[in-house]
């Protein structure tokens, strides 16, 4: 596959030489996932790409999960806070510990879409820590994911570890 908007993920696999590499998703697989999750249409570009050069492990979002196990965690986790999704979306990652949050993009917004935080608390615990349901992160998912892959592996961060 040919990138042209994860470039910083295409050109720095792992954060640095004690980390493991990003590993993606095949064409082939990548095409099983849009049958799954989109009703066979295909994802948006730059969400592709990150499928294809690490949808499988992310060192940048400290993904652990496979889409579809990462969906149903999801799932799992949004039942109790009374969310209702009605749009075509993934998440790609998780944010804070316990699952606070996932990362998701909507599969409706061309090729780069949007990237959002969806919360994971109750109704209540969100009223009381002032929460959104959701909350926009940045209008470009690949702007979002190549920022990402400058400050993990950036020296400036505590967490890189040369």
């Amino acid at each position: 596959m040919e990138i042209q908007y994860l470039t910083e993920l295409e050109a720095k696999p792992k954060r640095n030489a004690q980390t493991s590499p990003v590993e993606g998703y095949s064409e082939s697989e990548i095409i099983q996932l849009e049958q799954s999750f989109n009703n066979g249409n295909t994802f948006p570009r730059a969400y592709r790409e990150y499928l294809f050069l690490a949808g499988k492990f992310s060192w940048i979002l400290e993904q652990g999960e496979e889409l579809p196990e990462l969906m149903s965690s999801f799932n799992f986790y949004l039942e109790p806070t009374g969310i209702v999704m009605t749009r075509p979306f993934v998440p790609f990652g998780v944010t804070g510990p316990g699952h606070e949050g996932f990362y998701i993009c909507y599969l409706d917004e061309g090729d780069d879409p949007s990237v959002h935080i969806v919360y994971m608390a109750d109704p209540f615990e969100r009223e009381a820590r002032d929460l959104p349901e959701m909350e926009l992160v940045h209008q470009s998912f690949s702007y979002f994911v190549n920022s990402c892959v400058s400050w993990q592996s950036s020296p400036e961060n505590k967490f890189h570890n040369p």
